[in-house]
Protein backbone atom coordinates (compact mmCIF):
# COMPACT_ATOMS: atom_id res chain seq x y z
CA UNK A 1 0.00 0.00 0.00
CA UNK A 2 1.41 3.33 -0.92
CA UNK A 3 0.52 6.49 0.88
CA UNK A 4 0.25 9.65 -1.09
CA UNK A 5 1.25 12.85 0.50
CA UNK A 6 -0.15 16.03 -0.82
CA UNK A 7 1.56 19.23 -0.20
CA UNK A 8 -0.67 22.13 0.63
CA UNK A 9 0.48 25.65 0.86
CA UNK A 10 -0.80 28.08 3.40
CA UNK A 11 -1.40 31.61 2.26
CA UNK A 12 -1.23 34.25 4.93
CA UNK A 13 -2.77 37.66 4.47
CA UNK A 14 -2.04 40.54 6.80
CA UNK A 15 -4.90 42.92 7.44
CA UNK A 16 -4.22 46.47 8.61
CA UNK A 17 -7.01 48.64 9.98
CA UNK A 18 -6.83 52.40 9.95
CA UNK A 19 -9.30 54.80 11.48
CA UNK A 20 -10.04 57.94 9.51
CA UNK A 21 -8.21 61.12 10.43
CA UNK A 22 -9.87 63.83 12.47
CA UNK A 23 -13.05 65.03 10.79
CA UNK A 24 -14.88 68.30 11.18
CA UNK A 25 -17.45 66.41 13.27
CA UNK A 26 -14.74 65.53 15.83
CA UNK A 27 -13.71 69.18 16.06
CA UNK A 28 -17.32 70.37 16.36
CA UNK A 29 -17.97 67.92 19.19
CA UNK A 30 -14.88 69.14 21.05
CA UNK A 31 -15.82 72.81 20.55
CA UNK A 32 -19.38 72.14 21.78
CA UNK A 33 -18.27 70.35 24.94
CA UNK A 34 -15.53 72.92 25.64
CA UNK A 35 -18.03 75.78 25.26
CA UNK A 36 -20.96 74.27 27.16
CA UNK A 37 -19.14 72.02 29.61
CA UNK A 38 -21.57 69.19 28.83
CA UNK A 39 -21.38 66.45 26.21
CA UNK A 40 -23.83 66.43 23.34
CA UNK A 41 -26.86 64.18 23.61
CA UNK A 42 -26.18 62.16 20.49
CA UNK A 43 -29.66 60.62 20.60
CA UNK A 44 -31.19 64.11 20.14
CA UNK A 45 -32.42 64.60 16.57
CA UNK A 46 -32.99 68.39 16.76
CA UNK A 47 -30.00 70.05 15.01
CA UNK A 48 -30.30 73.08 17.32
CA UNK A 49 -29.64 70.81 20.30
CA UNK A 50 -27.34 68.39 18.49
CA UNK A 51 -25.46 69.84 15.50
CA UNK A 52 -23.99 66.39 14.82
CA UNK A 53 -27.19 65.37 12.98
CA UNK A 54 -26.84 67.91 10.17
CA UNK A 55 -26.00 66.56 6.69
CA UNK A 56 -22.70 68.44 6.60
CA UNK A 57 -21.55 66.75 9.79
CA UNK A 58 -22.88 63.25 9.04
CA UNK A 59 -20.53 63.09 6.05
CA UNK A 60 -17.85 65.36 7.47
CA UNK A 61 -14.56 65.91 5.63
CA UNK A 62 -11.15 65.83 7.29
CA UNK A 63 -9.81 68.84 9.16
CA UNK A 64 -6.24 70.01 8.52
CA UNK A 65 -5.24 68.04 11.62
CA UNK A 66 -6.89 64.97 10.07
CA UNK A 67 -4.97 65.48 6.82
CA UNK A 68 -1.74 65.82 8.83
CA UNK A 69 -2.55 62.58 10.68
CA UNK A 70 -2.98 60.82 7.32
CA UNK A 71 0.34 62.16 6.05
CA UNK A 72 2.04 60.64 9.11
CA UNK A 73 0.30 57.32 8.38
CA UNK A 74 1.46 57.59 4.77
CA UNK A 75 5.05 57.16 5.99
CA UNK A 76 4.03 53.88 7.66
CA UNK A 77 2.02 52.75 4.64
CA UNK A 78 5.02 53.29 2.37
CA UNK A 79 6.81 50.51 4.26
CA UNK A 80 4.02 47.97 3.72
CA UNK A 81 4.82 45.40 1.07
CA UNK A 82 2.37 43.86 -1.35
CA UNK A 83 -0.71 45.94 -0.58
CA UNK A 84 -3.40 44.24 -2.65
CA UNK A 85 -6.62 45.86 -1.55
CA UNK A 86 -7.83 48.89 0.37
CA UNK A 87 -11.42 48.70 1.60
CA UNK A 88 -12.95 52.02 2.51
CA UNK A 89 -16.23 53.30 3.88
CA UNK A 90 -18.03 55.57 1.39
CA UNK A 91 -17.90 58.49 3.84
CA UNK A 92 -15.88 61.49 2.65
CA UNK A 93 -13.46 61.44 5.60
CA UNK A 94 -12.73 57.74 5.06
CA UNK A 95 -12.18 58.20 1.32
CA UNK A 96 -9.88 61.17 1.99
CA UNK A 97 -7.96 59.14 4.56
CA UNK A 98 -7.43 56.23 2.16
CA UNK A 99 -6.45 58.51 -0.71
CA UNK A 100 -3.91 60.46 1.34
CA UNK A 101 -2.48 57.40 3.09
CA UNK A 102 -2.42 54.81 0.30
CA UNK A 103 -2.93 56.73 -2.97
CA UNK A 104 0.75 56.80 -3.96
CA UNK A 105 1.37 53.14 -3.12
CA UNK A 106 -1.34 51.40 -5.07
CA UNK A 107 -0.54 50.63 -8.70
CA UNK A 108 -4.13 50.86 -9.93
CA UNK A 109 -6.24 53.07 -7.71
CA UNK A 110 -9.92 52.48 -8.32
CA UNK A 111 -12.67 54.00 -6.23
CA UNK A 112 -15.74 51.89 -5.70
CA UNK A 113 -18.50 53.12 -3.46
CA UNK A 114 -20.83 50.71 -1.75
CA UNK A 115 -23.59 51.25 0.70
CA UNK A 116 -23.51 49.83 4.18
CA UNK A 117 -26.14 49.14 6.78
CA UNK A 118 -23.81 50.10 9.60
CA UNK A 119 -24.38 53.67 10.70
CA UNK A 120 -21.14 55.54 11.38
CA UNK A 121 -20.69 58.78 13.26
Amino acid sequence: SSSSSSSSSVVTKIIHFQRHGQGTHNELYKQWTDRTGIPLDLSEMDPLKNPMVTDVILDAPLTQKGRDQCMKQKEYASKLEGVELVIVSPLVRALQTAHITFGDYLPNTTTTTTTTTTEQR
